[in-house]
C-alpha cells in the first residue's frame, strides 16, 4: 500500500504540475498575442508617421524651391538690372514723346 500512497502522490505531483505548465502555456500565449497586437499598433503608426514626414519633407522642399526663386527675383544684381532697364525704357519714351510732340 506504501507503493500505492506514493504512486498516488505522484501522480498528484504530475498533475499539479501538468496543470501548471498548461496554465502558463495559456497565459504566455495570451500575452504574446497582446505583444504581437502591440508590435501591429506601433507599426502602423510608425507607417502614419512616415506619411507625414514625408509629406512635411515634400512642403518643405517646395517652399525652399519657392524661397530660391523669389530670392533670385529680388536679388540686389537683378533689382540693379530691372531698375536700369525701366530707367532706359523711361529716357526713350521719353525721347519717343518730344519726336511726336514737334
Amino acid at each position: 500500500m506504501s507503493e500505492m500512497a506514493v504512486d498516488i502522490k505522484l501522480l498528484l505531483t504530475l498533475a499539479g504540475m501538468l496543470v501548471s505548465v498548461v496554465a502558463a502555456a495559456a497565459v504566455a500565449r495570451r500575452e504574446i498575442k497582446l505583444l504581437a497586437d502591440q508590435a501591429g499598433d506601433i507599426e502602423t503608426r510608425l507607417r502614419r508617421l512616415d506619411q507625414r514626414v514625408d509629406k512635411l519633407e515634400n512642403a518643405v522642399d517646395r517652399s525652399e524651391q519657392r524661397v530660391s526663386v523669389l530670392s533670385g527675383m529680388m536679388s540686389p544684381d537683378t533689382m540693379e538690372r530691372r531698375h536700369r532697364e525701366i530707367e532706359r525704357l523711361r529716357v526713350e519714351v521719353d525721347h519717343l514723346k518730344k519726336l511726336i510732340c514737334k
